[in-house]
């Protein structure tokens, strides 16, 4: 999950930033490619923040895992170093992340893609590799992307797809009701209204 991803669907839910453990939102504020996501849930996150496979690029805004990819906007220091302060807290979600797998809870997985990858054939790869780790079958991924060839529904059982406009002017945390809509067929409770 993109962190856009994250703040809208804790904006629409009920739980808020203070219970977000609620919702479980382990891919807050992480970036992740396709190909990196697959090979990071295939290893159950095992090392997701190992210090060693941790490097900040030259004249990068972000700390990125050398094993995937997998980008960290806001996990080094003023001096440019990795943040060793963050370990904790991302085995802390490696472990959560075990714990959901195992769990009994249905899950709505979101995944919200920017890329240029074949989406369908990813959505679906991505839900194949979910249904593999999950210790029971309810659970359903919603696919959100920022191709308006994307509204079209892809038919892919256990799959939603949607797209998502950019606002104009470009506001990075999105349109809160493009993000209602998307998620007024699932179960999850609303925040109230403002």
């Amino acid at each position: 999950m993109l962190s856009v991803s994250a703040i809208r669907v804790r904006r629409h839910t009920k739980y808020g930033a203070s219970q977000v453990t609620k919702l479980r939102i382990l891919f807050d504020w992480v970036v992740t490619t396709n190909t990196g996501l697959l090979s990071e849930l295939n290893n159950d996150l095992d090392g997701f923040f190992d210090l060693d496979q941790l490097h900040r690029p030259a004249a990068a805004a972000s700390v990125t895992r050398s094993f995937t990819g997998t980008e960290f906007p806001h996990e080094f220091s003023a001096d440019g170093d990795v943040a060793i302060e963050h370990a904790g807290r991302y085995e802390a979600l490696g472990r959560r992340w075990v714990d959901l797998m195992d769990g009994t809870d249905s899950l709505l997985f979101v995944r919200e893609d920017r890329s240029t990858d074949d989406m369908p054939r990813v959505a679906a790869a991505l839900r194949q590799a979910l249904g593999a780790r999950l210790s029971h079958p309810r659970f359903h991924l919603l696919y959100v992307t920022n191709r308006p060839s994307d509204a079209t529904d892809w038919g892919l059982d256990g799959i939603t797809n949607g797209y998502l406009s950019q606002l104009d002017p470009y506001e990075w945390q999105g349109d809160d009701r493009q993000w209602t809509d998307l998620l007024a067929n699932f179960d999850i409770p609303r925040a109230p209204r403002r």
